[in-house]
This record gives structure tokens, sequence and C-alpha cells, in this order.
């Protein structure tokens, strides 16, 4: 395989986006926010680390499972890190 091929694949996230999260009003517990944070952070990482930029970040492909776990999403805006 080389370094330009691209292998996506999806799971099934159950809980919510992080919009709907916020949508609610409600606040966040500062220790999940940045845990959500760093989770968020490492999955920029190691996108980028293997050479490609997430151009739409925002809350709506943020999701949140059962566990309280940010997973990254949205990846149709991924482009390679030149």
């Amino acid at each position: 395989m080389s370094s330009s091929t691209v292998i996506a694949c999806s799971t099934k996230i159950l809980g919510e986006t992080l919009r709907k999260h916020l949508d609610k009003k409600e606040p966040i517990n500062e220790e999940i926010a940045l845990k959500w944070t760093l989770q968020v952070a490492l999955a920029l990482l190691h996108l980028y680390n293997k050479g490609h930029i997430h151009r739409d970040l925002k809350p709506d492909n943020i999701f949140i499972d059962e566990d309280a776990n940010a997973k990254l999403g949205g990846f149709a805006y991924v482009s390679e890190n030149r």
C-alpha cells in the first residue's frame, strides 16, 4: 500500500454529536470537556502524522459515544498535508 492510499471505514456510534450536547444549554463538566478536547486533538494529530488535514472541524463532526468519549467524524473534506 502506498503512502497516498486512504482507507475509510465507519462504525456506528451510539450517542450524539457535540452540537446536540451544546444545544441543550447544560453545563459540561470541566474534566469531561478537557477529555473531549484531548481526544479530538489526538485524532487531529494522528491525521496530521499520516499526512492529512481535517478541513471540517465543527461540533456536528464530533461524536460523543455512550462511554462519554469523543470521536472525530466528517472526513469528506480531509485533504493531504503538503
